[in-house]
């Protein structure tokens, strides 16, 4: 019989391969030997989501944020799908809390970060808040000098830009 850590790493490698199908038969083994396994709610949580079950994606995340309330990766995925259903005010909240999050964090990994500020401005920008959105992604540059955020960015900026010299802003 195999090991949660290893019914795990086989729905991981299945769930990269996009057979969601599968991945979910092998996570939920992972469950079924370790009820408490954040780590697995937050992939079950992906698995769902790609097979269009929000609902039960969000549950799945919000589950790993009760057994680890510090995990920064379950609230950016829990905004990154609250946002895909249209739910930008409650996203703002989670990604707000994945960063401030990710931040304590005494080694970051940049690409991990760099994406927490993109999942935030993202939210920002459906919620009509480009000022905001040019100031956390200037921080995201800032701290991780990625050039993807970079060029975001710029896009970002140029948007606000435009949008303060319409006329009525």
């Amino acid at each position: 019989m195999k090991s949660a850590m290893e019914y795990l790493d086989i729905a991981r490698k299945l769930y990269l391969q996009k057979d969601c199908e599968n991945a979910l038969v092998e996570v939920n083994r992972a469950l079924e030997q370790r009820k408490k396994y954040y780590s697995a709610y937050v992939l079950k949580g992906n698995i769902l989501f790609e097979m269009d079950q929000d609902e039960s994606a969000l549950e799945c995340y919000e589950r790993a944020i009760e057994l680890r309330p510090r995990y920064y990766e379950a609230y950016d995925f829990k905004a990154s799908t609250l946002l895909m259903m249209g739910r930008a005010p409650q996203a703002e909240v989670f990604a707000r809390k994945a960063l401030t999050l990710i931040k304590k964090q005494k080694r970051t990994n940049k690409t991990n970060l760099a994406l927490v500020y993109d999942t935030l401005a993202s939210v920002l920008l459906h919620e009509n808040k480009e000022k905001q959105a040019v100031s956390v992604l200037r921080e995201g540059v800032r701290r991780t000098q990625f050039q993807s955020l970079e060029l975001f960015f710029a896009q970002v900026q140029a948007k606000a830009k435009k949008r303060d010299k319409e006329p009525g802003s």
